[in-house]
């Protein structure tokens, strides 16, 4: 307990310390549990807790007790995640998502996707996919949706900047209102909008037939194919990372997007 404490002082939680320590502190997963109420709900009593726990409240004051630095009470007798809480829910998350999901299965072959996942590259690499898509709509007169194109006719007057700033911000905002949903909290929103950005570059695959000058029906039928999917699951990946919703949740959102675009699309 002692040790516990002394890890737990601010000089001596960092980053490196979290993902190296999730195992120790976290042994028991009724604390991780404890932690996703806290983080998903805000402040719980320790009854409502131990409701959700399926467990004795003097169980759940017991776990709380050893979770000190990463809870705290508030003046209402409620508990609430501290920022190292919150820290380390986020980094157990992510490390469960890495680990244990699908994606975890394929991870050695994915592992670019831990280095993207900064600012540093992650910004810079969704501007340049951003501008290389909105290019070639540009110069080959097609309009975006979220995960394909449309020709832009001449008589229509709405420029198509216009389309595609409109598109990028809608999904965005839908991506953020799902997590939000889900998780009751914001933040990472410089991740996803670097995140969203970047996954926009596989769809450029449905370009490449005309940009090229191959009319083969083939090409083009697998790069409709091939584009959508893989836009589809960096979004989910880059949803799941930076806003902290399960990898699962992330995949259904993104294919429901899918699905929509392919309504929406058919009706015009």
């Amino acid at each position: 307990m002692k040790k516990l404490r002394e890890l737990l002082r601010p000089e001596n939680f960092n980053h490196k310390w979290v993902l190296s320590r999730v195992d120790e502190i976290l042994k028991n997963p009724i604390r991780l549990r404890i932690l996703e109420i806290l983080y998903s709900r805000k402040v719980a009593t320790p009854k409502e807790i131990a409701r959700e726990l399926k467990m004795r409240v003097p169980a759940v004051y017991y776990h709380l007790d050893l979770m000190r630095g990463l809870v705290t009470k508030t003046s209402r007798g409620e508990y609430a995640a501290t920022e190292k809480g919150i820290g380390l829910y986020k980094e157990a998350i992510k490390e469960e998502v890495i680990s244990k999901t699908s994606v975890g299965q394929i991870n050695p072959h994915l592992d670019f996707i831990n280095r993207l996942f900064s600012l540093k590259v992650l910004l810079p690499a969704g501007t340049i996919s951003v501008a290389l898509e909105f290019l070639a709509c540009y110069l080959y007169g097609y309009r975006p949706y979220f995960f394909g194109y449309g020709l832009h006719v001449a008589s229509d007057p709405t420029p198509i900047y216009i389309y595609y700033a409109s598109n990028l911000i809608l999904l965005f905002l839908i991506v953020e209102c799902f997590a939000y949903v889900l998780t009751r909290r914001v933040g990472g929103e410089p991740y996803l909008a670097g995140g969203i950005g970047l996954s926009r570059l596989p769809l450029l695959l449905i370009l490449f037939p005309k940009i090229l000058g191959f009319n083969f029906w083939l090409t083009s039928i697998v790069a409709f194919a091939v584009g959508p999917l893989l836009s589809v699951i960096a979004l989910a990946i880059f949803a799941s990372l930076s806003k902290g919703i399960r990898i699962e949740l992330a995949f259904i959102m993104s294919f429901v997007l899918l699905y929509f675009d392919l309504f929406v699309y058919s009706l015009i």
